[in-house]
């Protein structure tokens, strides 16, 4: 018996030794956002100017155009209010010179499933692994890359599955060019705008306090926030729930109301072609990216 709980006893130390080495390794492996978390950690004193949102701003702003430099990208592809707010709340104290926050608000933004809620939870890990936001308990499934064998395994075995997605120095995607948008890249409007329209406002609300969260969050430090509406390709606006849009429009109004930010509004922009789109909800990376962020610059710092 004495043996029996000995080699227990031994067999489960290996196989914590072995899960162990498999995190540290899973979270040695490069990725966006450990980048982004090393970059505010040691530049975080440059930034002014801090762009935030979902995969539109992570794909559509690029800081390296920005008069006068001291911008900064921390969007991420899939990243709803509710991760902005923890993400803001953690690392705003490392950007004490931060002046302005380019605020994504979209038509699905005070709609969206919060992910803990569906499938997609394991989208929390590389925040609480990485960016340290502090929204789970460490000794909890969000804190381990091994918690997810998919996620896990694209680390391990890069070769073996898709390319893991790729910033440059500033934080803005460098990997959807206009140069290798797909020739059918009108034909997914029907399967993203269904994705993006939600008849279950059921998480409104907390949408809505999350974004109020961040607006205070910005209140308090000082910071000014610069709410904003991206462009969108007209097979893509003309095609959506308007009355999913007028409900967004609508709260935007009220929180406008209480904190007095700007609201810039791109969405139907007539000056945006399809030169300047992936697909279309979101810019490409090059060309349409660099002409909204020179449009926004200069609408952003003329006199008002």
């Amino acid at each position: 018996m004495a043996r029996f709980i000995r080699n227990i006893v031994i067999f489960s130390f290996l196989m914590l030794v072995g899960l162990g080495a498999c995190e540290y390794y899973a979270r040695r492996q490069p990725d966006v956002y450990s980048g982004k978390a090393d970059y505010v950690a040691v530049n975080g004193g440059d930034i002014e100017t801090l762009f935030i949102g979902s995969s539109l701003t992570y794909w559509g702003v690029a800081p390296n155009v920005w008069d006068g430099g001291k911008a900064y990208n921390l969007a991420f592809n899939g990243q709803t209010i509710d991760m902005v707010y923890y993400l803001l709340k953690r690392r705003m104290k490392d950007m004490p010179n931060l002046e302005r926050v380019i605020l994504e608000v979209a038509y699905f933004t005070f709609f969206d499933s919060f992910f803990e809620d569906t499938e997609h939870w394991a989208k929390w890990i590389p925040y609480e692994v990485h960016l340290d936001v502090g929204r789970h308990p460490k000794l909890s499934r969000y804190g381990f890359e091994i918690s997810c064998p998919s996620i896990f395994r694209q680390k391990v075995v890069p070769w073996a599955e898709q390319p893991l997605e790729n910033c440059d120095s500033l934080g803005h995607a460098d990997y959807r060019n206009l140069s290798v948008r797909s020739t059918e890249w009108k034909s997914s409007k029907d399967l993203i705008i269904q994705s993006h329209t939600i008849s279950d406002w059921e998480n409104v609300p907390g949408n809505y306090n999350y974004f109020a969260g961040v607006l205070e969050l910005c209140r308090r430090a000082g910071v000014e926030v610069i709410v904003c509406m991206f462009p969108a390709h007209e097979s893509y606006y003309t095609r959506i729930d308007p009355g999913q849009l007028a409900k967004m429009y609508e709260l935007i109004g009220t929180l406008k109301s209480r904190y007095g930010f700007r609201f810039l509004d791109y969405f139907k922009d007539a000056r945006f072609n399809d030169g300047d789109f992936f697909d279309v909800v979101h810019l490409n990376n090059d060309v349409g990216a660099h002409k909204f962020t020179r449009i926004l610059h200069d609408d952003i710092m003329k006199s008002f």
